[in-house]
């Protein structure tokens, strides 16, 4: 027996929901910074892209793609472990295709969310270029 199957096992169904409402929240969270700055970055290229430097630019990309990756992963890893609890709760039998759904919705927002940070890159090199 792995741990997680240990907590699981000696958590009540109410704690199991608490823990998933919980996580779900999480990335909810996750997801409202990762808009947050990706908001912040399109603003930034939009009124001072084409007045940048080259290295000022590298740098501004760097620290938000590492960013936006990063609330990227934890915006799918707190849904990923949101749908574990819900499914360790004593009626997954009857909710099994629910949560199948949850966790491709869970995928395809991830990939939503990493085809957002290319098009925020896309925008910036676009800005750079269209303005002298």
């Amino acid at each position: 027996m792995n741990k997680t199957e240990y907590i699981i096992d000696i958590l009540s169904p109410v704690q199991l929901v608490s823990l998933a409402n919980e996580f779900s929240g999480l990335g909810a969270t996750y997801f409202t910074l990762y808009l947050t700055l990706v908001s912040g970055y399109l603003i930034t290229a939009f009124l001072a892209g084409s007045r940048l430097t080259k290295p000022q630019v590298t740098t501004i990309n760097a620290i938000f793609i590492i960013s936006a990756v990063f609330f990227t992963l934890s915006t799918l890893g707190n849904f990923v472990l949101s749908v574990g609890f819900y499914m360790a709760a004593p009626w997954r039998e009857a909710a099994r295709l629910e949560f199948l759904f949850m966790g491709i919705y869970d995928i395809f927002m991830a990939l939503a969310m990493l085809a957002g940070i290319f098009a925020s890159l896309k925008f910036m090199k676009d800005i750079r270029r269209s303005e002298p």
